[in-house]
């Protein structure tokens, strides 16, 4: 047991990254340990447990001594330092401060932090934008040679980040693999053959993620397949505009922003869950809570997901950015309920071994003893 101090620039309802976050909280408390938590927003935090501090992003950014002044009193009995790594509000110094007040591990939760070519290329950005992507530059480089140089750990979620950060310059022996933890079904989900025609997709709706293709890919289905968007973005109100041209208000449900047991409770209801992504997944989760309700997965096997989506095991992949391709492999699963069972089963079995609460949290608090013993090895 020990004291925690989580860093994090996502404040709460802002995606996957602040689940695991909380996630990450939840498991440790269960175990004794007392979780407090800085969240890098100018923002004040309605949590009692978190308290808030402006920090610009920026290679040479100052943060201001108030928020530096913040961090030190936030961690001033904290065994741990726990990064969750974003890139809108982390400075090196920051980084420096607390490797130098606390043990600091560093989570990684996508490829942000590092240079690898976006495809598809990002929506067309006004010159400001571009502008200021291309100022970013050093100060992502800048960050990130500050986690290579202080973090006591490395922690990533999955192979493909790890390998990633590896090639970046991350020192090996300070890089961990813990998958984040997937929640365990509450109630059994119904069997396949007694769920209707329903292909679910969960997410971002965006260029990115591939919400374009879901369009294509149910118009290449039979008629009676329905699809369910959860999720809102950039692309949303392109979407909702194109059911009436293609007259498929009947069998889309667009359900906007939801929480996230709702989002659960519509994969359980799924016959199929697609994963368009077109960029390299830095983890995958939705793939992985699919699996964990048993739930067949079709989609492109981008980054990280192929750690867990093995053609012909735990799902079926299609060919990249090809909505025909993709629509084949659903239709696959839809109709033949033997084989959506197989690999349902498999990719259960697959998500409970890596992703179960009860082994997250084994692996969590093993990971904040190695680096408590190697901070005492470094100060000795």
């Amino acid at each position: 047991m020990g004291r925690v101090l989580q860093i994090t620039d996502k404040g709460p309802g802002s995606g996957g990254i602040r689940r695991v976050v909380e996630d990450h909280a939840t498991l440790l408390s269960e175990k004794g340990w007392v979780v407090t938590r800085l969240l890098l927003t100018a923002a004040q935090s309605r949590d009692p447990h978190e308290e808030t501090a402006p920090v610009p992003f920026g290679q040479h950014a100052r943060v201001q001594a108030v928020s530096l002044t913040t961090l030190k009193q936030a961690a001033r009995h904290a065994d741990i330092i726990h990064l969750h790594l974003g890139l809108t509000a982390v400075t090196p110094d920051l980084i420096q401060l607390a490797a130098d007040i606390a043990p600091l591990v560093v989570s990684l939760h996508d490829i942000a932090p590092f240079e690898i070519p976006s495809e598809p290329p990002p929506p067309p950005q006004t010159l400001a934008k571009r502008l200021a992507r291309w100022r970013h530059r050093p100060a992502r480089r800048a960050v990130w040679q500050a986690v290579c140089d202080n973090a006591t750990i490395i922690h990533a979620p999955s192979r493909y980040l790890a390998d990633l950060a590896q090639q970046a310059g991350a020192p090996s022996a300070r890089l961990i693999i813990v998958p984040h933890s997937v929640p365990l079904p509450q109630t059994r989900p119904p069997e396949l053959a007694d769920c209707p025609p329903l292909v679910v997709y969960a997410g971002l709706l965006s260029t990115q993620k591939g919400a374009h293709l879901l369009l294509p890919c149910l118009c290449a289905l039979p008629s009676d397949t329905r699809l369910a968007i959860c999720g809102d973005g950039p692309l949303a109100n392109t979407i909702a505009r194109s059911l009436a041209q293609l007259d498929l208000e009947e069998r889309v449900t667009l359900t906007g922003r939801i929480d996230h047991a709702e989002v659960l409770a519509w994969m359980g209801r799924a016959r199929v869950v697609v994963h368009p992504s077109l960029i390299p997944e830095g983890f995958g989760l939705t793939i992985l809570e699919a699996m964990m309700l048993g739930r067949p997965v079709a989609g492109f096997g981008k980054g990280a997901t192929v750690d867990w989506l093995t053609n012909d095991v735990t799902g079926l992949v299609a060919e990249p950015a090809n909505a025909d391709a993709l629509a084949g492999a659903v239709e696959v699963l839809l109709r033949d309920f033997g084989l959506g069972a197989r690999l349902g089963t498999a990719g259960a079995a697959r998500a409970a071994a890596l992703c179960s609460p009860d082994t997250v949290q084994e692996a969590l608090i093993k990971l904040y003893h190695t680096a408590l013993a190697r901070d005492k090895v470094l100060v000795s």
